[in-house]
């Protein structure tokens, strides 16, 4: 479901030229991945221990690590 919203805000950013939209799609792909790849995201329909509320705390958490980082990138 976060995916999915990921990917109607890259097409709203596209469709209407809102770049915030694509930005933010971009942040959520990101949020993510990362969330995988670090193991703070285990789903159990693959075989881990999270629940869904458990599952958003996890990408809202990879959400504020991604605009900390960006924004301290614009920063320097």
């Amino acid at each position: 479901m976060i995916l999915s919203a990921a990917m109607m805000l890259e097409w709203l950013g596209h469709r209407h030229g809102i770049e915030s939209c694509r930005a933010a799609a971009q942040m959520i792909d990101s949020a993510v991945e990362r969330g995988y790849a670090e193991r703070r995201i285990r789903p159990r329909e693959f075989g881990g221990d999270q629940s869904t509320n458990e599952i958003a705390a996890a990408v809202i958490d990879g959400l504020r690590r991604v605009t900390t980082r960006s924004h301290r990138v614009a920063g320097e």
